[in-house]
């Protein structure tokens, strides 16, 4: 690798002296990496080398370093592969590594007296001959948040980099441009993404001084007010889950089929989109006459962990639609996820809103007004307030509720949400079905 380092800037026109200087701070840091990986810890040789080459790829050389003791550009740190642990660099400088199985990123960090202190703990630890509790400060930078914060972090991190990749002067004013890159998420109207934004670049870059922090809160506030009213979406009718089983019904293909019945399922079932992620084959159980038990093995609001079955009474077009649905079901194992049988798990709950959003567009729906999963937390359920049919109702709401109340005697609040504004006219009116009796 090092061969080919030193032959591409051999081959550097003397007249590109930045080119030139470029190539220098690639083998400067490809020979400190291998230096502090020197059989001690898990250096990815072959990772290492594949982004070094397609880095090397650069036709342009963006101004960001100016002497070979300057740091790497943000360019750099955004593309460089993920090692096996958290390094220290030189020049009151560091760099966050997160190990290779958890994902991205590399991140210089200036100056920032968090990570300063953070290097000195490291670097007395190892002078005081104490490896270990080096390890322990060192992993703390991967450790202290959720494995989900970190990579949403890093994710946004990887945004800004790349922003300010387009300007020369990002590293000489990093607290200016991150309020630049606030604003530029302002005019791509991606103000719900300026907290996470905000907190991620906190966290790599530390705090801003007390005016660039007050022109973010002006910038904050300024966008909120002029941020276009929220629109509320609304429940799932009977009548729009009909609408979406015809139109899957007409296109007779496997996409619409499987797509129209995680709503079907979810609107019947009162799944959230979670629980339907989580579905098995296995969890799905034919009971005769059109009734199925649908096992829930992780719901939110299970307390005891035991997992809930609701049943319900899938007939007319809604069976014709869930029969086309089992026969691409009878391909796969019974542990297979029923919505992502190719993988050993789960979809993501990102990945079903998007196929649901894709069934709303083709059934005509609006995807703003119409939604599948209650609420913006995800608390509430697909039709659970009145919209939607009394066997539903009694076939899969009531038979959670009654097997509930028996299992654990109390129901949560979040239960009570399910059923509060209808369940009690419906139990005077309507009759308890034969196939409910052996649950009371």
């Amino acid at each position: 690798m090092r061969h080919i380092l030193y032959t591409k800037l051999a081959q550097q026109p003397t007249s590109d002296p930045q080119g030139r200087q470029f190539l220098i701070l690639y083998i400067r840091m490809f020979s400190f990496v291998q230096q502090f990986c020197n059989g001690s810890y898990d250096l990815n040789e072959t990772a290492l080398d594949e982004v070094f080459l397609k880095r090397l790829d650069v036709t342009t050389y963006q101004n960001g370093t100016t002497s070979a003791s300057a740091s790497l550009e943000l360019s750099f740190i955004a593309h460089l592969p993920v090692l096996s642990l958290t390094s220290m660099g030189s020049d009151n400088k560091i760099s966050i590594v997160n190990s290779l199985h958890k994902g991205p990123a590399l991140m210089e960090v200036e100056q920032c007296p968090k990570w300063e202190a953070w290097t000195e703990a490291i670097r007395t630890a190892r002078q005081e001959g104490r490896e270990d509790l080096a390890q322990v400060i060192g992993k703390s930078a991967n450790t202290a948040l959720a494995q989900g914060t970190i990579k949403a972090y890093a994710a946004m991190r990887r945004r800004f980099a790349d922003f300010a990749d387009k300007f020369h002067n990002a590293q000489e004013n990093l607290g200016k441009f991150r309020n630049l890159f606030i604003a530029h998420l302002i005019e791509k109207g991606q103000v719900k993404a300026i907290p996470v934004a905000a907190a991620a670049l906190n966290f790599y870059y530390g705090r801003l001084s007390e005016g660039e922090t007050e022109l973010q809160k002006l910038l904050v506030e300024s966008a909120k007010r002029s941020t276009p009213p929220t629109v509320h979406r609304k429940n799932a009718l009977q009548s729009d889950v009909e609408a979406i089983v015809n139109w899957a019904l007409s296109e007779q293909n496997l996409s619409a089929t499987v797509d129209a019945a995680i709503v079907l399922l979810m609107f019947l079932a009162f799944l959230r989109i979670g629980e339907a992620a989580g579905l098995r084959k296995k969890h799905l159980v034919y009971k005769g006459d059109g009734i199925w038990w649908i096992h829930i093995a992780r719901s939110k609001t299970d307390q005891q962990k035991k997992g809930n079955t609701v049943a319900v009474k899938i007939a007319g077009r809604n069976g014709t639609l869930w029969t086309r649905f089992q026969e691409h079901l009878n391909g796969i194992g019974e542990e297979s996820f029923i919505f992502a049988p190719e993988s050993k798990h789960p979809p993501t709950t990102d990945l079903l809103r998007k196929k649901i959003n894709v069934v709303l567009r083709s059934a005509a729906f609006a995807v703003v007004d119409t939604c599948l999963d209650g609420t913006q937390t995800g608390r509430g359920d697909v039709g659970s307030h009145v919209h939607f049919g009394l066997i539903s109702l009694w076939v899969g709401l009531a038979c959670f509720l009654i097997r509930t109340w028996m299992l654990s005697k109390k129901v949560t609040g979040a239960d009570i949400a399910r059923f509060s504004s209808v369940f009690l006219q419906m139990a005077l009116l309507h009759p308890i079905p034969v196939y409910l009796n052996h649950f009371i």
